[in-house]
C-alpha cells in the first residue's frame, strides 16, 4: 500500500457508444515474488468485474497496419494468463469463453486468450478510422472488421459512432463468413479489386435470447489503406450489384 499511496495518479474522461466514462490509473514499479499477494478486487456494490491486462517489451511489436496510431503498451500487449504458473493458468483458461446465451461456451481455438491485433494489411480485416481522424482515442471513430473473440470462425463488425451518417448505431454485429462470392465474404479475402461486397449482419437480442437479422452493409476497399462503407435498408443482400450514396462513410488505416 505504501507504493500505491505514494505514487501519483491521473484521471480522464471520454465518451464512446453514446456513454461517458471516467477512468483513473496509477503507475507503479514494484518487485514481486511468485505467490505474493499484491491486491484484491471486489467488495463494492455494483462491482462485478476485474480487468487484467499485461504488456511485455521483450516481445516483438504487434504488426498493426498503421503502427503510428498505437502506443507502445498496445504494441506490446500480451495475454496476462500466460504468465501464471501452469496449474493456475489451466484453471484460468478454462473460464475463457462466452456466456451470453444458453450457458457457458468455452473458446477452444488457439490462442485461447484471443488476439489484440487482427490487422491484415492490404485487406479489409482489422481496425479502420474515419477519414481525417488524428487521435486514436476516444474510440468512437474506430471501426473493427475482425473475428469474434470467443468463436473466431465468425465475422464481427464492431462499430462506434462512425456509421451514424447512414444510420448504423453503435453495436457489435455478426455474420458467418463465406469462402467465395460477394456476400458475407471473409474480411481477409477482400482486397482493392474494384468490387463491392455485401453483408447480412445479425444483432444479438436478449429478450428473447437470439440473434436476428438486423440490416445490410456494403463496403469497397478502394486501396490498401482506404475503404468506404454504408448501411443499406432491408435485411437481405439479394444478388446485387450494390452502389454507394452520399451517406457512405470513408475510412482509412
Amino acid at each position: 500500500m505504501e507504493a500505491f499511496n505514494s505514487s501519483s495518479g491521473r484521471c480522464s474522461e471520454s465518451e464512446t457508444g453514446g456513454k461517458r466514462y471516467r477512468s483513473c490509473d496509477k503507475s507503479m514499479k514494484i518487485e514481486l515474488s511468485a505467490g505474493e499477494i499484491f491486491g484484491t478486487a471486489g467488495g463494492i456494490d455494483g462491482q462485478s468485474a476485474f480487468d487484467l491486462g499485461a504488456t511485455d517489451y521483450r516481445i516483438d511489436a504487434l504488426a498493426f497496419a498503421n503502427p503510428a496510431r498505437w502506443g507502445n503498451d498496445t504494441k506490446h500487449a500480451v495475454c496476462p494468463l500466460d504468465y501464471f504458473s501452469s496449474e493456475v493458468k489451466t484453471e484460468l483458461f478454462s473460464r475463457v469463453g462466452d456466456d451470453t446465451f444458453y450457458g457457458f461456451k468455452a473458446r477452444t481455438v488457439e490462442p485461447v486468450c484471443g488476439q489484440v491485433e487482427q490487422d491484415k494489411p492490404g485487406t479489409a480485416q482489422g481496425v479502420w478510422f474515419v477519414e481525417g481522424t488524428k487521435k486514436t482515442y476516444p474510440e468512437d471513430q474506430h471501426l473493427a472488421l475482425v473475428h469474434d473473440n470467443y468463436d473466431p470462425t465468425r465475422g464481427v463488425f464492431s462499430v462506434g459512432q462512425a456509421m451514424q451518417k447512414s444510420g448504423l448505431s453503435s453495436n457489435t454485429y455478426y455474420f458467418d463468413p463465406e469462402e467465395g462470392g460477394l456476400v458475407n465474404r471473409d474480411f481477409s479475402d477482400i482486397k482493392p479489386d474494384g468490387k463491392v461486397y455485401c453483408f447480412e449482419i445479425k444483432e444479438r437480442s436478449f429478450s428473447p435470447q437470439s440473434e436476428v437479422l438486423k440490416t445490410v452493409i456494403i463496403l469497397e476497399l478502394t486501396s490498401d489503406t482506404a475503404m468506404h462503407m454504408e448501411k443499406k435498408s432491408g435485411s437481405s443482400c439479394g444478388t446485387g450489384p450494390w452502389s454507394f450514396s452520399s451517406q457512405a462513410t470513408e475510412f482509412e488505416r
